[in-house]
């Protein structure tokens, strides 16, 4: 999505903020490429830029989504 949209992502910046830069991915920490977190339905991806991390939340999805 941020490359369609012409916006940056790296390590060190999402969109226009800068900062270290903390992938969840289910509620655990994504250590690989920004640019390759897998979109799969119901994935629960979270951006953290700077400090303090905030914890991942936990989403229920309804049945039939």
């Amino acid at each position: 999505f941020f490359a369609v949209w012409g916006q940056p992502l790296s390590r060190n910046q999402v969109g226009p903020a800068h900062g270290h830069v903390t992938a969840f991915f289910n509620g655990k920490v994504y250590t690989g490429s920004l640019q390759e977190i897998p979109l799969l339905k119901h994935a629960q991806i979270q951006l953290v830029v700077g400090t303090p991390l905030i914890a991942p939340e936990q989403i229920s999805f309804p049945n039939g989504l």
